[in-house]
């Protein structure tokens, strides 16, 4: 179990801090997809910058750093994560551009990440 949640919980890490500095940063990469799904560029920062956020929140917690009355912002990060990438998963679906599936794995490695992480905690 530990073995899953900590692969899990890298993967959302990796996703929040990768993805997140690449929208703070508004690469080539971001700038065409977000023309692509019809967003202002901004919105990208916007993204970022609370993908950095949650990420700095679940990493805070996977390394046991107690926030006393803060610890209920890793729940919060990823209820965030899991409304972005249920949004994402809806704009692909409405843009009809065929990469709907991508959003829904990595759904499913979030939501998994968060529920290895409870069942640990007890």
């Amino acid at each position: 179990m530990k073995i899953i949640h900590y692969l899990t919980t890298f993967l959302v890490l990796l996703l929040a801090f990768g993805g997140g500095i690449s929208e703070l940063l508004k690469t080539e990469q971001i700038a065409e997809a977000m023309r692509d799904i019809g967003y202002p560029l901004y919105a990208a920062s916007v993204l970022g910058i609370f993908k950095v956020a949650g990420g700095v929140f679940i990493l805070l917690n996977l390394l046991k750093v107690k926030l006393k009355k803060l610890e209920f912002l890793k729940e919060w990060a990823y209820i965030g994560f899991i409304f972005l990438f249920i949004g994402a998963f809806l704009t692909h679906v409405f843009n009809q551009d065929g990469r709907s599936l991508q959003p829904l794995v990595i759904l499913a490695v979030i939501i998994t990440s968060y529920m290895t992480g409870k069942k640990l905690a007890r």
